[in-house]
């Protein structure tokens, strides 16, 4: 499981999941919220998880990470929002092993431009 949160909608309370293997949250939860329990299965396996940690750490280190944010869209997946102040080529290098739409980075400083 990657993200559990209950929401109160006008059909009651409902729990959204987002999950690499939804067959086995599924398996593990329905006893517990019944038909409340919503599975969303992320495109994203633990790998490209662990690929936006290694980013956020290596930002952490190199003092440039002004912020993150975690949260989960409308369709249910958990994506990363990035504020840095300025984004290293040792930096880029490693998102670029995050998948696309996984992750977002917003930089402060951008080069300029010629």
């Amino acid at each position: 499981m990657i993200w559990r949160v209950a929401l109160q909608g006008p059909a009651g309370r409902q729990v959204l999941v987002a999950a690499h293997d939804g067959h086995a949250v599924e398996a593990a939860l329905a006893p517990v919220y019944g038909a409340a329990l919503h599975v969303v299965v992320s495109p994203w396996g633990p790998d490209a998880y662990r690929a936006v940690d290694d980013v956020i750490t290596a930002a952490e280190t190199e003092q440039v990470l002004a912020g993150v944010e975690r949260g989960i869209t409308r369709a249910g997946l958990v994506v990363v929002h990035m504020e840095v102040r300025f984004v290293s080529e040792s930096l880029e290098s490693l998102a670029r092993g995050v998948p696309e739409g996984l992750m977002t980075v917003d930089a402060a400083l951008a080069p300029a431009r010629r």
